[in-house]
């Protein structure tokens, strides 16, 4: 047999020689390690995660809201003694060089697990408008640059930065997660909560572009997708369609799946997380959220 000519595989021989020539490289500045925030001591929690992050070379870092209780109104959304509150100000402490981001997610705070009070069924635009600025001030106040909109409701994106902006806070940008998805691997809500009704169908395309266009024409900074493993052609489609900087966000649903590849031996922390940001890369993001920036050193 006459030896071949063209060889792909030269460059593939050892690790560094891949490392050379990879035109997809995952950054730490690319990487926004995650924390759910706990109830019990949060601030503890979002400072070390803070101090871990500036040691590994990270631009910024993301808190996701517990709640303590729910009730009818979603009223600790706004409290500023709120465990995401008082993480926000700890991790600003501990690391003022950090890009901060905090998710606003109504539905975690409201005991039916939805964005917002219902009438017939469907969301009351007005008061989860409402709701929806005072949260965004609490957490604009509480210093951080960045709120992550989820569950949106219609004209969300709007209210937010209208209310961010008469309070002074205009510096705050919106990531508003317009693939917020219907999905096996979306985050909890409680069991009498009908998920379908606020997230977006990822068989609808369509919907989620318009979502979108809707969203950048109300003030959105940033675009995102969550859960985003199995919505990377959203990620391209929307890389495709606008210019504005687009978020995948691991779900904790998500993250539980890729633990237990790992520790099942079929691979290492390190080639999941790898294989994982990287595949969310490609598609189109450019920042990848994720809980499992920090785990593969530790």
């Amino acid at each position: 047999m006459e030896y071949p000519w063209v060889r792909v595989r030269r460059m593939t021989r050892r690790p560094a020689l891949r490392r050379l020539v990879r035109s997809v490289r995952t950054r730490p500045d690319e990487l926004v390690p995650y924390l759910r925030v706990p109830v019990e001591d949060p601030g503890r929690a979002a400072e070390r995660l803070a101090e871990q992050a500036v040691e590994r070379g990270h631009a910024a870092v993301y808190l996701a809201p517990t709640a303590r209780r729910r009730d009818s109104e979603g009223t600790e959304a706004w409290r500023s003694d709120a465990p995401l509150v008082q993480a926000v100000h700890a991790a600003r402490a501990a690391a003022p060089e950090l890009a901060l981001f905090a998710e606003l997610d109504l539905a975690v705070f409201h005991r039916s697990g939805r964005p917002g009070a219902l009438t017939d069924g469907l969301i009351d635009a007005e008061t989860a408008h409402e709701a929806l600025g005072k949260s965004g001030i609490t957490l604009g106040e509480a210093g951080v640059d960045v709120i992550g909109l989820r569950g949106l409701v219609d004209g969300g994106v709007g209210a937010l930065r209208e209310a961010l902006d008469e309070a002074d806070l205009d510096r705050i940008a919106i990531l508003s997660f317009s693939a917020d998805l219907h999905s096996p691997f979306a985050e909890l809500r409680p069991a009498t909560a009908d998920k379908a009704a606020d997230l977006l169908d990822p068989l609808d395309p369509g919907a989620i572009l318009r979502q979108a266009e809707v969203d950048v024409s109300e003030g959105a900074d940033l675009l995102g997708v969550q859960p985003s493993l199995l919505a990377q052609d959203v990620l391209r489609d929307l890389a495709e369609e606008h210019q504005l900087p687009l978020v995948a966000r691991l779900s904790d649903q998500e993250a539980k799946v890729l633990e237990m590849t790992a520790r099942s031996g079929a691979a290492s922390a390190e080639e999941v997380a790898s294989a994982v940001h990287g595949a969310l890369q490609r598609a189109g993001a450019r920042l990848v959220v994720t809980p499992w920036a920090l785990e593969p050193e530790e």
